[in-house]
């Protein structure tokens, strides 16, 4: 029984590593250039208030959101890992853009 439960918690700790995924921060000039073209021709006259990109365990990244704002309205701007627009989503007042908890190294 010891055995197993030794497997199994051992087995569960290496799923999480192989999922983990790194939060950071970038500027927008440090976006591909496909995702700056794409913010400036389709969003002319917003501000971009805070892009992150996601890593998956390899450390490619897997996403980027970009937050942007235009007076009161405030969205999220997804991309997928190719960098290509995936949906824009609204930002409520009480749905704020997620604080920097990494920093790119």
């Amino acid at each position: 029984m010891k055995k197993l439960l030794i497997t199994v918690v051992a087995v569960f700790i290496g799923m999480s590593a192989a999922f983990a995924q790194n939060s950071y921060t970038v500027n927008f000039k440090e976006l591909p250039k496909d995702i700056q073209k794409y913010i400036a021709k389709n969003y002319a006259g917003y501000t971009v208030d805070k892009a992150m990109q996601e890593q998956n365990a390899k450390g490619d990244v897997a996403f980027t959101d970009v937050y942007i704002s235009k007076g009161t309205e405030k969205s999220k701007l997804i991309f997928d890992k190719k960098d290509e627009f995936v949906k824009k989503v609204p930002v409520t007042a009480d749905a704020k853009a997620p604080a920097d908890t990494t920093k790119k190294q």
